[in-house]
């Protein structure tokens, strides 16, 4: 990871990019989670990219790399962008095959052979990259390291088999920062309210008591009331049925 200072410099800029925080409750593919951090918005910020650009480009030892490759769709920015500045050739690689009969999962010039950079902007469990990985090796390219924006920290993340495997595969990970101190750098800029961060940073750091626990949602919906955000229907339906499980 990187000094305080460029840390800083960074969450300045993520301040600044608009609507980076949404400010209620959503719904995604694992369920409801209290607010969201929609960290693609900030590929709407150039100054914001070019500075995680920069900062990763002297991260990361280049020597044996021949491509850089973009994970589909949230890595993909980013590794352009490196791309661009390291003159490193850019590749991006998908989750299924093209569908163009060549039986590929990489789009663009990459060999077989080739050695490769994983870019993506995030790591929690590690089931992504596990993918991607494998979808690259099918394709004759060897991935020789991962980098991203910023990874999880929360035991439950931690502890999962595929990130485990994978950072302790000796395989070279640059990370800038934790998902965590993003959250807490947004907080003392003022993007996200006082009385909302304890709930955002309880849910960072242990997201599966948010799975189970019924009681901790009706409380925080209490204090989404008291400042007049929303509270999506889909999520209320999502905590209902989360007590509904619980009860049986």
């Amino acid at each position: 990871m990187i000094d305080q200072k460029t840390k800083e410099k960074i969450f300045d800029l993520y301040a600044k990019s608009p609507n980076i925080v949404v400010k209620h409750p959503v719904k995604v593919t694992v369920g409801p989670v209290p607010i969201q951090l929609d960290n693609r918005r900030a590929f709407s910020n150039p100054d914001l990219m070019d500075l995680l650009a920069d900062t990763l480009k002297n991260l990361i030892d280049w020597k044996g790399i021949d491509i850089i490759m973009g994970a589909e769709t949230a890595g993909m920015p980013l590794a352009a962008i490196l791309s661009h500045k390291t003159r490193v050739p850019f590749n991006y690689i998908r989750k299924k095959m093209r569908g163009t009969g060549d039986d590929r999962f990489i789009s663009g010039g990459a060999n077989p052979g080739d050695k490769a950079i994983l870019v993506d902007d995030l790591m929690a469990k590690g089931g992504s990259k596990k993918l991607f990985i494998e979808n690259m090796k099918h394709d004759g390219v060897e991935t020789v390291a991962l980098a991203m924006i910023f990874k999880t920290m929360a035991k439950f993340f931690q502890e999962n088999e595929d990130r485990k495997k994978l950072e302790n595969s000796g395989m070279p990970i640059y990370c800038l920062f934790a998902w965590e101190e993003l959250i807490e750098g947004l907080y003392k800029r003022g993007i996200i309210d006082e009385e909302i961060f304890p709930y955002f940073i309880d849910y960072a750091k242990h997201p599966e008591t948010w799975s189970k626990n019924a009681s901790k949602w009706d409380t925080y919906f209490e204090v989404l009331k008291k400042l007049n955000y929303p509270i999506p229907q889909e999520v209320i339906e999502a905590v209902d049925e989360m007590r509904r499980n619980r009860e049986l």
